[in-house]
This record gives C-alpha cells, structure tokens and sequence, in this order.
C-alpha cells in the first residue's frame, strides 16, 4: 500500500477539523463545574449590588432620626457625642437615610459627622462579614453563589474571593448581573491592572489575575485584542505565578483560562497557544486544531502543532498530514559544528505525527529530539543540514511508512 495521496489528505483533515473538531478532547472537573453554570443575563446594574437596602421608617423612627441628625450640628460636644452614638445605636437601617441628608445638607459639619457614621457602621459590618465568610459560614456577598458554583468551596477559595471583591467588587457583583454588566466590570478591571502597573509600579496581584479571566466565561463579553495583549502580559507576573503554584486554585484558573483561549484572537493565537501550554491547559487543544484552518504563519502553525503533540492522540495525525508538504522555514536557520541546518514546517509535522504514534524518535532519524512535558517538544532540536534533502528525505519515507502500517492495523 502506497503513501496517502497528497489531495486526499487535505481532504480528510479538512473533512476531520469540520466535523470533529474535539476528537478525543476531555474535560477536568474543574472544567465540567464552570459549563454546569448559567449565568444570569438580563439584571442590570449588578454593579450597585452594595448601595445599603432601602429602610423605611415608622414616624417614630422618623422623629427621632431627625431629631439625632439635627443634634449633630449641635454646638455642645456632649450632646454631638451622643446623637452620633445613638445613630450608630440605630445599626445598617440608617446607612441609607444618612447617605440621603449627606446629600442633601448644606452643613458642612453635620455632613462630615454622617460620613463619619456611615464609614463606621459599614466598615465594621464588612469586617465582620468577611470574618464570618473566611470561618465557613453562610454570607450573602454579591456574586459568590455563581462564583462557587465555579470554582468550589474551601478555605482558600474563599480567600481569594475576598481579595478579589476588594480589589475588583464590580467585577465579582457583575457575576449576578448581566453580561453589560460584566463587559464594564472587564473594562474597569484592566483600567486597574494597567493602572497598578504603569503608575502605581506594582505588579498584578493574584486577584487581578482572576479578574482578568473570570467574565470571560460569558461567551457574550467580545475577546479583543487589546484585552488579550493585557492579560497576556498579567500571565507572565508573580500574581499568576502564586496562582500556579497553589493547589487549590490552579486547577480551577486552568479552566477560566481555557474559556478564553477557545475564543482567543487570531491576532495572539501564538501566544494563546503558548500560554496554554504553559499553563497546562487541555483548550489549547481545539483551539490548536482550529489553528490549522485560520492561521497561514509558520510559528503560529509550528506552536499549533506542539500543542497537538503535547495534547493530542493519534487520531489527531491525520489534522497534520497536509502540512507535511510545507517547506517553508519553522526556525531561523542555524549551524550544528559549522554546518548550516534547517527547519521546516513539515519536519515539525513529521516530528508531531511521530510523537502521536508514540514511535522511536532517533529511529525515525530526528537525532537528538525528545518528548518535552510542557512544549510537546523543542522546535530547535529538529534540524537537517541546509545542503543535503537526503536525510528529511530518509524520516519522511519513515514516517509515511508508520502511517501506512497504522493504516493497515486499523484497517484490518
């Protein structure tokens, strides 16, 4: 039986990508809880999730709010003590009607000693629903439920939903909302990202990391170029590092960070895939065989073809076999003892094609070339001399055999 025809593998792989183009892909649990999630569309204005609830007062309440409110501009400092007291007495019920006359009041005293109340009753709430939040209790804080549902439960999950709704409290109250609501709260957390790093010179925290993913879950909030050239660029910082690092929250960053690479830009398509096999992320895969449709770049072509040795299985060679007549160069040419190498897009083809059949890599002639954990493999070791076809002559006779014989194992 001969070589595949030329024609015809274009054909089957054209054939393969439209029809399956998740072949043999799986899914963590991680990946399974984030798709599990709807997510709400339709309320707007999530972002003022925090403004105080509307307390109406009987009369008497009413009498006495007032009375306390006009005792604040009062001349003794006894008497301003203890209306302030008393309305701290009150509790949350008069955040809301405090808020009202700071708006209202030409008194520049009694406006400050309301600010002053205000800050005190809500700082302090927060701080003790915060407290109660990290001990494992019930805490209703906008955005946790589809945040949970997400992500999971546990210590340092919660933890990290703190730092990010102090960071960035649109953003995790725009998770109840609507998906305007989470395109502004993206829009204002790359504000911040860019703003701790240009101005306040601070690298992104791990809570603007998460930032960064999280609305993308939302396959309505547009993936642009200039967001993409952000988060790229928040990847490769210590915030995403401590992340990496973390047991329990990579796993669950892996599979934000997958929903986006599945709708990443051409534009960045070789750093998404990069990323994606930086970052351990099994999206990069479809995003990869998608890859060799859109993109007619060599290096975003040579990366694709990493990710699909990194992730793939042998079914996906048969994506690979139309590249195998690509000559044009994968790699500046270099020298190996003064003698000038080459590589080509179809010797990393060759070399994908025989990692997916798990075959002998020195055998099949691609000298010192091995597996790599991360990368698939390392384009820089796949080198033939520049002067003499002989030898990427000899590898593709090798490696149009291995198919042959899988053709013929399947077949039978």
């Amino acid at each position: 039986m001969s070589p595949i025809p030329t024609a015809s593998r274009w054909l089957y792989a054209a054939i393969l990508i439209a029809l399956v183009p998740h072949v043999g892909f799986a899914q963590s649990p991680a990946d399974e809880a984030i798709d599990r999630v709807e997510l709400p569309d339709g309320v707007e204005g999530a972002e003022d999730a925090d403004v105080a609830p509307v307390v109406v007062f009987d009369e008497e309440q009413q009498a006495k709010f007032d009375t306390l409110i006009d005792q604040l501009a009062s001349g003794e400092f006894a008497k301003r003590e203890r209306a302030a007291a008393e309305l701290m007495d009150m509790g949350l019920d008069v955040v809301g009607p405090l808020r009202d006359r700071i708006a209202e009041t030409q008194d520049a005293e009694v406006r400050l000693r309301a600010e002053q109340i205000v800050r005190q009753l809500t700082v302090g709430d927060m701080q003790t629903r915060i407290n109660d939040f990290l001990a494992g209790r019930d805490v209703d804080f906008a955005g946790w439920e589809v945040i949970r549902s997400m992500l999971g439960d546990n210590g340092t999950i919660r933890e990290m939903f703190v730092e990010l709704t102090q960071a960035h409290p649109t953003l995790t109250a725009s998770m109840d909302g609507s998906t305007r609501d989470r395109v502004i709260a993206l829009e204002q957390a790359i504000a911040t990202v860019q703003n701790r790093t240009f101005i306040e010179r601070k690298f992104p925290t791990r809570a603007d990391t998460f930032a960064m993913v999280l609305p993308t879950v939302d396959p309505k909030v547009p993936i642009t170029v200039g967001y993409e050239t952000v988060l790229l660029s928040v990847l490769q910082k210590t915030g995403a590092s401590e992340i990496a690092r973390n047991g329990q929250l990579a796993p669950s960053f892996r599979a934000l960070l997958g929903r986006w690479l599945i709708r990443s830009t051409l534009s960045n398509r070789y750093e998404a895939l990069t990323a994606g096999m930086t970052w351990d992320v099994a999206d990069a895969l479809p995003l990869a065989v998608a890859t060799l449709t859109e993109a007619n770049q060599a290096d975003t072509l040579s990366t694709a073809l990493q990710v699909i040795a990194r992730f793939g299985k042998r079914e996906h060679a048969l994506l690979v076999l139309p590249l195998l007549e690509d000559s044009r160069p994968a790699s500046e040419t270099g020298e190996v003892f003064g003698d000038a190498v080459r590589t080509e897009l179809r010797d990393v083809a060759m070399a994908t094609i025989a990692i997916l059949y798990d075959a002998d890599l020195t055998e099949l002639g691609f000298g010192d070339l091995q597996t790599h954990p991360t990368y698939g493999f390392i384009m820089g070791d796949i080198a033939y001399p520049g002067n003499d076809p002989e030898a990427r002559a000899k590898t593709r006779e090798k490696i149009d055999q291995l198919l042959v014989k899988a053709d013929k194992v399947e077949g039978s």
